[in-house]
Parts: structure tokens; C-alpha cells; sequence
């Protein structure tokens, strides 16, 4: 069986007038799905943290299959995200 492109539990992440989650996301391979809300209501910084741009407060995240905290290198290998903050590819 495929696992999910993205799999998020309980993501949690605060800041000091703000918080995110907790958050539970599951997007299946092959699906396309879109991240929308108003400004500063935690769009970007789901992105980050799942892409190892920030460090979140509580939660499990995984991506093509690989653990956020044990496959960090091994998701970088295929996975690609551009950040919205910057000009390039983080990865690729």
C-alpha cells in the first residue's frame, strides 16, 4: 500500500501571541489539496514546520513515508518545497 504524501498528527506550535493546532492532516498519494486561509492563520508555518524550516511544540509529521524526525535526510531526497519566503527550492 502507498502511504500518504502527507501524514500530520497533533502539530502543535506557539508563539507568543499565537498557536498552531493541533493539527491533524492526512493528504493521500496521488491527491492535490490546497492550503487556504487569511493571513496569519498558520498556512506557511504548517509548510515549514513539516519541512524542517522551524521546530514544532508537540505533533508527528511524515511525508512520502518518512518520519520528520528519524528519515529527515531520506524525505529531503525526494521531497521538494518552495517556500513562500524565499526564491528557490529548499530541496530539489
Amino acid at each position: 500500500m502507498t502511504p500518504p504524501a502527507i501524514e500530520i498528527r497533533g502539530l502543535t506550535k506557539r508563539f507568543s501571541s499565537f498557536a498552531l493546532g493541533p493539527l491533524d492532516l492526512t493528504v493521500p498519494a496521488g491527491a492535490v489539496y490546497g492550503l487556504i486561509g487569511p493571513n496569519g492563520s498558520g498556512k506557511s508555518t504548517t509548510m515549514d514546520l513539516l519541512f524542517g524550516m522551524g521546530r514544532r511544540d508537540a505533533g508527528t509529521m511524515r511525508a512520502a513515508g518518512f518520519d520528520h524526525e528519524r528519515e529527515e535526510l531520506a524525505m529531503k531526497r525526494v521531497v521538494t518545497y518552495s517556500s513562500p519566503d524565499t526564491s528557490f527550492a529548499v530541496w530539489g
